[in-house]
């Protein structure tokens, strides 16, 4: 052991085995590239610790010869192996990593880029920036949400979705466009208020429909109110307004002949009325499309036939099939009319089709009238 109980000063290196003790050491001089274990002095650095091991170049032990704060070989890294305490403020340039960090105090107005802790707050983020305070983004640096700078808002970039549930089954979007409630779950969406009312409304001043508790549901246009439910029924202001009703009436538009003793169809060549296109004027005749497929029609039709015959009958059919008959026994004169009519009812199916039909057992000379709309005729409405 070397014992200085003076000042010793040494003017060049020396090798020393064992160790040295003093009230202090000053060193006078930079260290450099290849100390092996180095202490050096500058004005400008002050302090300078040089080492260079297989492990670590510098390593700090406690009184336990426990490594504290060690500097891996070749690298500008500190690694502290236990808890550091900063009683102040902490400037980081780099990267600080660790197994956890735990703070210990509230954050200020005017920190940068603070990270603080309160009993009551739980953890603290905050920050100040010329765009935004707070940024959290994803391993793909792209932002998922921010806090606008000087506002308490929580802002989501267009597209991005907050998922709820533990299978995302409630999402919440704004596509740029649209804003977007998805449920995807098995159970119901359900609007709750604690209040006396859930109210809807466009922007802020103009209510579209209240949903009162224990009490009446209101629609709104324009902001009038146009219907409201009550115990006893519904109050609506103004108008009740239905689908346009489907509506097809077609007729005859030129002379039929009718056969002695046959049921001769009746060509309906002409519209006087549709308003959902079920005159099928190639084959002169009602047709059922599918979109009225197990609905309720009625059916008035008649048929006005001119000649003699002492049995004359007229016909409602239904593909081809009669369903209804109207029949007059001995009339029928030389160049007398008759008509022949009735109602029907019927469910209709898709390509469901009717005719009229006409039947004179003398009608060698027997014709259907062209009286047009209001002798040889197909009605034909659906009933709501």
């Amino acid at each position: 052991m070397t014992r200085a109980s003076d000042t010793a000063k040494l003017t060049s290196s020396a090798d020393i085995i064992g160790d040295i003790t003093g009230s202090t050491i000053n060193a006078d001089g930079d260290t450099a590239a290849g100390d092996n274990a180095a202490m050096g002095y500058t004005a400008a650095e002050g302090l300078i610790l040089t080492g260079q091991g297989s492990t670590n170049d510098v390593t700090i032990k406690n009184d336990a010869d426990a490594d504290v704060l060690e500097i891996p070989t070749g690298t500008t890294n500190v690694s502290v192996v236990g808890n550091v305490t900063i009683g102040g403020t902490l400037d980081v340039t780099g990267v600080a990593t660790a197994t956890t960090f735990e703070p210990d105090g509230d954050t200020a107005a005017g920190d940068n880029a603070a990270i603080g802790y309160t009993a009551a707050e739980g953890l603290i983020l905050t920050g100040q920036g010329s765009t935004s305070d707070v940024i959290i983004k994803n391993d793909a640096d792209t932002t998922v949400c921010f806090v606008p700078t000087g506002t308490d808002d929580l802002k989501f970039n267009d597209s991005a979705a907050i998922l709820l549930g533990t299978d995302s089954d409630m999402q919440i979007i704004h596509d740029g466009s649209n804003s977007i409630i998805s449920d995807n779950g098995t159970g119901n969406l359900v609007l709750r208020s604690n209040a006396s009312a859930v109210e809807i409304d466009f922007n802020t001043d103009e209510t579209s429909a209240l949903f009162n508790h224990n009490g009446s549901v209101e629609l709104y246009h324009d902001n009038t109110k146009k219907l409201e439910t009550a115990a006893t029924g519904v109050t609506v202001t103004g108008y009740s307004h239905q689908t346009a009703p489907v509506v097809a009436i077609i007729h005859q538009n030129a002379t039929t002949s009718i056969a002695d003793n046959t049921i001769t169809n009746i060509p309906m060549q002409a519209s006087a009325l549709d308003t959902h296109s079920l005159y099928d004027a190639t084959n002169d005749r009602i047709l059922i499309t599918s979109a009225f497929n197990g609905n309720y029609f009625l059916f008035r039709w008649a048929v006005t036939i001119t000649g003699p015959g002492d049995n004359m009958s007229g016909f409602l059919a239904k593909n081809g099939s009669v369903i209804q008959a109207d029949r007059k026994y001995y009339v029928g004169d030389e160049g007398e009319s008759i008509t022949f009519h009735g109602v029907y009812f019927a469910t209709v199916a898709t390509n469901d089709y009717f005719q009229v039909f006409g039947f004179s057992d003398k009608g060698s000379g027997a014709s259907v009238s062209v009286a047009g709309l209001e002798n040889s005729h197909i009605f034909a409405t659906k009933l709501h």
